[in-house]
């Protein structure tokens, strides 16, 4: 599914190949956070856009409260001053289980350039996520030369 979205979004671009390796990392990403971090029961929706160089997904996911809470963990970390410092840390050290997935949405952010947010269930089931990638921005040089 990652690698179909990242070459349906990158056809028309100059370096079709390149767009696509970057995108196909990106949607990896998101989708395993997602389906290590959704409740037993309920669909998974992703609406997937393309407008203006960005990517935009929204992923509603039924949650149970402890899905929520790793969602509102993983948008904390990313509003903090310096989520780059936190995402090197764990870099360097060996990342607690719990913060697998979270280091995952992380890179996201500190490595794409990625904003997230999260609409907290209205219906006690399921969370509103939203994830947009700059992406004629992103440079793979830059993406993957960490201080």
């Amino acid at each position: 599914m990652a690698n179909f979205l990242a070459r349906y979004a990158s056809a028309n671009e100059d370096d079709p190949e390149r767009y696509a390796t970057l995108l196909s990392t990106f949607f990896n990403e998101l989708l395993e956070a997602i389906y290590r971090n959704h409740a037993p029961s309920g669909d998974i929706i992703i609406t997937f856009q393309r407008n203006n160089g960005r990517i935009s997904v929204t992923a509603e996911v039924p949650a149970s409260s402890e899905n929520v809470a790793f969602y509102k963990h993983a948008v904390q970390l990313l509003n903090q001053p310096d989520p780059m410092a936190w995402y090197r840390e764990q870099l360097e050290h060996d990342v607690p289980d719990n913060d697998v997935t979270t280091l995952g949405l992380l890179e996201l952010a500190v490595v794409y350039g990625s904003t997230l947010s999260l609409t907290e269930p209205k219906n006690g089931t399921s969370l509103t996520l939203n994830i947009e990638l700059p992406f004629t921005e992103v440079d793979e040089n830059e993406c993957f030369n960490l201080p």
